[in-house]
C-alpha cells in the first residue's frame, strides 16, 4: 500500500524545529506539504529541509484536504493528515498504516478513547472536550447505530483511503471538513477504526479556530447533513 503524509502548515514557524525531526518519513511513501499562505517563513522552512510545498490558495481544512487529493489520487492509496502546531504527535504515524493495511477506509487518532490524552484532560471546565463528545454522539443517534462508534468524530488527525474519499463526496469547509467524512462514513457504513493518542500543545503561535464559532459551523453542517440525506 503506498501512502501519503500530508503536513498542513500555516505559520508555524516555532513549532517546525521541534516538529519536523520526530516525523518518520521512511513509514509513508510520499510527503506532501500543503500551506496556507504563511507568511513567518515556515513555508520556506519546510523547503529547506527537502519537503514538496503547495501553496493553498483558498483557506481552510476543508480546501487544504481537497488539494491533497487533488495531487495525490492517482499516486497513493491513502492520505494521513498532519498537522505541525505541536497538538499531534509524530510517533502515531506508523500506527495509521497499521490499521489501513488491516482493511480500514478511515483511520483517527482518537483523543477520547480509554488510554488516550486530550488537551483539556487536566483541566476543570472541558469545554471543547464536552463539545465534542457531543457531536459524537449527535453523529453516532443519526445515522452511526449497529456500527462502531467513532469516539473522536472532528478530530483532524486521521488517514483515509482514496477510494473512501472519492465516495464520501466531501465538500466541507475548515474544520468541519473532518465532522462531515465522519458523518458521511457512517452514512455510507466504512470500516472506521481508531486508536488512543497523546494531544499535545501548541507551540508557539495561536490557533485560528474560533471554538464558538467552529461550534455553530458544525450544528450548521449537521443540520445540512440530515437535510442532504446521503452523500
Amino acid at each position: 500500500m503506498r501512502i501519503a503524509l500530508v503536513l498542513l502548515n500555516r505559520n508555524e514557524i516555532e513549532a517546525l524545529p521541534q516538529i519536523l525531526p520526530k516525523i518518520p518519513v521512511d513509514a509513508v511513501e510520499r510527503v506532501l506539504c500543503v500551506d496556507g499562505g504563511s507568511t513567518d517563513g515556515s513555508a520556506e522552512m519546510l523547503v529547506q529541509w527537502g519537503f514538496e510545498v503547495v501553496p493553498q490558495a483558498a483557506m481552510g481544512r476543508g480546501e487544504a484536504f481537497r488539494i491533497a487529493f487533488e495531487i495525490l489520487t492517482d499516486d497513493v492509496d491513502a492520505v494521513i493528515f498532519f498537522s505541525t502546531d505541536g497538538n499531534e504527535d509524530p510517533s502515531d504515524i506508523s500506527l495509521f498504516r497499521e490499521h489501513l493495511e488491516a482493511g480500514a477506509d478511515m483511520v483517527i487518532a482518537s483523543r477520547m478513547v480509554v488510554g488516550a490524552k486530550n488537551e483539556e484532560d487536566d483541566q476543570v471546565i472541558r469545554l471543547r472536550k464536552w463539545a465534542n463528545l457531543a457531536f459524537n454522539h449527535l453523529a453516532y443517534a443519526f445515522w452511526g447505530r449497529g456500527q462502531r462508534r467513532i469516539t473522536d468524530a472532528i478530530n483532524g488527525y486521521r488517514a483515509i483511503r482514496v477510494d473512501a474519499w472519492n465516495a464520501l463526496l466531501p465538500d466541507g469547509t475548515g474544520y468541519t471538513i473532518e465532522y462531515q467524512l465522519s458523518i458521511r462514513s457512517y452514512k455510507r457504513k466504512l470500516i472506521v477504526t481508531e486508536f488512543p493518542t497523546t494531544e499535545g500543545s501548541r507551540i508557539g503561535g495561536t490557533s485560528g479556530a474560533n471554538s464558538v464559532r467552529t461550534g455553530l459551523r458544525f450544528l450548521r453542517l449537521l443540520l445540512r447533513e440530515i437535510k442532504w440525506g446521503r452523500p
